[in-house]
């Protein structure tokens, strides 16, 4: 029976990996730093082995897989965030953790890894059509991007030069925006609050609404990820992927559907990038300010303004032999969305709120949060034995005064008696 590592396992694309897979009879060891969402139904699950790991610790990796076979290894962990500062995370978990499950992969004799890279890890010029050729490009100004491009450096540079006679082999695969039907996309998300909102303000597109790039569905990820392995003996021992749809869906093309959806009418207002920069500004004051959502928008993004990612992922097709299917597609796809939010707002807001931040980040503040609460009941516990103490030593104290008090004043008594 073929068995799969699949890293990131707890992850918005792991979880349904580990789930899919687990139903078509593979054995799956699903690692994940972060406890699974769903513990309880995967514990259930035939053939799926939870374990909790960093793949930053490469001592506990080659501890905890000593002893077992693994066929194909998934590599999805990675940090991510859209704020535009470096960390030392991306360096830890991502780089150093990708070099980590390349050793891990070798110890295991593993047939393939298969890396889960980005689009951005690729900078091309505008309105240029990305292939499986373009290089992965580490001056990209988004760290994310530049951490995939560097992982995807670190795997060709190791599967490149691999002697003959060891077994391996690598596909880096490059993936574009992956949303479900709740959408849980942060960008997609984003343009379905503000062209949500009544008036000439949900009706802003900044530029001339030319942005957009490939839009994938969960289920056409997971059934590519089962293309790869299934046709893996077809690829090259290092083989770059591209999983998204042809071409590629702009902001005009998405605004119809979803103002139509809530019920609003109006046509799109083109507007200057300069005053949507300045809006920008004052929109991220009035956040810093008041306790709103955060907003996904950064400066940065402002250079992906009126550029079009086009795909043009035929390679893929041929060796894959997969397609996404045309019912999946976000054009078929986004009233479905639209719908669910309509539906169910609160539970809308609160799954794209959930994705808008890391998983690996939450997680380590939840524990920070954990501890803190552990250290203040502790803290509590104490000041209230000490309290305990104190006032048991108070009452025995004060006792000793009266028994004292009364045998002084029985032989003041005796004394007067006496006299």
């Amino acid at each position: 029976m073929t068995s799969i590592l699949i890293t990131g396992a707890s992850g918005f694309l792991g979880k349904r990996l580990v789930e899919r897979f687990s139903e078509l009879g593979f054995i799956i060891y699903a690692l994940d730093v972060v406890p699974h969402p769903n513990s309880n139904r995967v514990a259930n699950l035939p053939n799926v082995f939870f374990i909790n790991a960093d793949i930053s610790d490469k001592a506990k990796l080659q501890k905890i897989f000593a002893n077992k076979k693994v066929d194909f290894l998934i590599h999805l962990a990675a940090f991510w965030s859209f704020k535009s500062g470096f960390s030392e995370i991306y360096q830890r978990v991502n780089i150093q953790g990708t070099q980590n499950i390349i050793d891990l992969a070798q110890q295991l004799n593993a047939q393939r890894l298969i890396f889960a890279s980005s689009i951005t890890a690729v900078i091309l010029p505008k309105q240029a059509t990305m292939t499986e050729f373009a290089q992965p490009d580490p001056n990209t100004k988004h760290p994310y991007g530049w951490s995939k491009a560097r992982c995807e450096i670190l795997i060709k540079k190791h599967y490149d030069n691999l002697p003959s006679e060891k077994n391996g082999s690598a596909a880096i695969v490059r993936l574009t925006g992956v949303f479900d039907d709740w959408c849980e996309l942060p960008p997609l998300a984003a343009a379905i609050r503000r062209w949500s909102v009544p008036g000439p303000v949900g009706r802003i597109i900044p530029g001339s609404g030319q942005t957009g790039f490939g839009y994938l569905h969960t289920r056409d990820f997971t059934q590519f990820m089962l293309q790869v392995i299934k046709r893996h003996q077809r690829l090259n021992k290092v083989e770059t992927l591209l999983a998204c749809p042809e071409g590629a869906t702009t902001h005009e093309e998405l605004y119809p559907s979803i103002r139509q959806g809530f019920g609003l009418r109006g046509g799109p207002i083109f507007m200057p990038l300069s005053i949507v920069r300045r809006a920008f500004q004052v929109e991220k004051w009035l956040r810093n300010k008041l306790p709103v959502n955060d907003c996904i928008e950064e400066d940065w993004m402002f250079d992906e303004v009126d550029n079009v990612k086009r795909a043009d992922p035929s390679y893929t097709f041929a060796k894959t032999q997969w397609q996404p299917s045309p019912e999946l597609h976000i054009t078929r796809k986004l009233p479905e969305v639209v719908t669910n939010a309509k539906s169910n707002w609160r539970k809308w807001n609160s799954l794209q709120d959930r994705r808008m931040q890391s998983p690996y980040l939450r997680f380590q503040q939840e524990n920070q949060l954990k501890q803190q609460r552990q250290f203040s009941t502790a803290s509590s516990k104490q000041v209230c034995s000490t309290l305990q103490r104190f006032t048991l030593f108070s009452r025995s104290r004060y006792r000793r005064i009266l028994r004292v008090s009364s045998i002084r004043g029985a032989l003041q008594s005796l004394k007067r008696i006496v006299k």
